[in-house]
């Protein structure tokens, strides 16, 4: 705030019927600025308030705009993981290319051509960053620093069909056999025979294990500072089967505290600490075995996939995974070349293999 006159600005008191009203008068940036209210105190924070909003040019760049955007609109209204995602997406791709131009100077072609020079990028990462840029350009059309929002007719072209990444059924007899063999077997035994998210196998309790189900109920999330015990992705609670061999496993696990995966002192054990031994699980793993790394959510991969090999039911296996929608739960399913002949050889046209040959000689 600018310099005020002995330190506070200009005051004047107005009697009404309903007691008096003060009116604090300043410069800020440069503009005279009035501020009303029922008592000094008020008026101070009013004028604070203002000195402290984040300050709008009709001419802001698009580097300057995510700044405050991401400050003003994201930070305290959406996860934290979001808000990091959506962070990197600014700082690593949108502000190198687009960041000097702005806001009402950018184009859908720009955004087009922004993405092209992308095309290395996965699909969804495009996508996720043609969002971001929407949502943050909408942002600034309430903010008049444009007119129209031009990452809307964006175009990123159809979406590559192919299955999620899974562990190979060869190599999964390799981890099912060096699971006893390893201090932190029930890691990846919980998220292979349950399809769990990582967050919520680390919110997992003792009581939610009875009776041959397992009940999710709540997940981890990561938040600013640490992390916190929330509503599962969808909200919704599920029940998954419990497998025979992680009966076993679980049975032999001491129950050390309320958690299933505790921390040394019984409580919640942190995400950190969680992916730093389901990788050791795998570093240990011997070389000649050739088993590869992947992560703890291409274990959830793993389960879906061969469910439905298993020729469990797509809505079955929907249940399972706790997904809102069976479009979801549809991109595990394929069919490969083995299954494609077995399956042809099904089809009867009442037929005998070389029948029709036989009439028409």
């Amino acid at each position: 705030m600018s310099r005020r006159a002995n330190g506070e600005g200009s005051w004047s008191v107005r009697e009404g019927p309903h007691g008096k009203t003060y009116e604090l008068r300043v410069v800020i940036d440069g503009k005279r600025r009035s501020f009303s209210g029922k008592s000094k105190p008020e008026c101070r924070r009013k004028a604070k308030e203002a000195e402290n909003a984040p300050k709008i040019d009709k001419k802001m760049t698009v580097a300057e705009w995510a700044t405050v955007w991401l400050k003003t609109y994201r930070e305290s209204n959406i996860s934290h993981v979001r808000y990091l995602t959506q962070k990197g997406h600014i700082n690593n791709h949108i502000v190198p290319h687009l960041g000097a131009m702005q806001m009402g100077n950018v184009r859908p072609a720009h955004i087009q051509e922004f993405l092209r020079i992308h095309a290395d990028k996965s699909w969804h990462m495009r996508q996720a960053i043609r969002s971001t840029l929407r949502i943050m350009f909408a942002d600034g059309i309430e903010n008049k620093l444009c007119t129209e929002n031009p990452a809307i007719p964006v175009k990123l072209g159809p979406q590559p069909k192919r299955r999620p990444k899974a562990f190979a059924r060869d190599v999964i007899p390799h981890i099912l056999d060096f699971i006893p063999q390893h201090p932190y077997d029930h890691y990846v035994a919980l998220l292979l025979y349950t399809g769990l998210r990582s967050g919520e196998l680390l919110a997992l309790k003792w009581p939610d294990i009875h009776d041959g189900i397992v009940e999710v109920h709540a997940a981890v999330a990561r938040v600013k500072g640490g992390s916190e015990e929330k509503n599962t992705k969808n909200e919704d609670d599920r029940c998954i089967g419990l497998h025979p061999e992680l009966a076993s496993i679980l049975n032999s696990m001491p129950k050390e505290g309320l958690y299933v995966i505790p921390s040394n002192s019984g409580g919640r054990l942190p995400y950190q600490t969680f992916h730093f031994r389901y990788k050791k699980f795998f570093a240990d793993m011997p070389p000649d075995l050739r088993v590869p790394y992947l992560s703890p959510h291409k274990c959830r991969h793993t389960f879906a996939t061969y469910m439905l090999d298993g020729n469990v039911s797509l809505r079955g296996v929907q249940d399972a995974l706790g997904h809102r929608n069976i479009n979801t739960t549809q991109i595990y399913t394929s069919i490969d070349r083995v299954s494609a002949k077995s399956n042809i050889a099904r089809l009867d046209y009442g037929r005998k293999t070389g029948e029709a040959k036989e009439q028409k000689t």
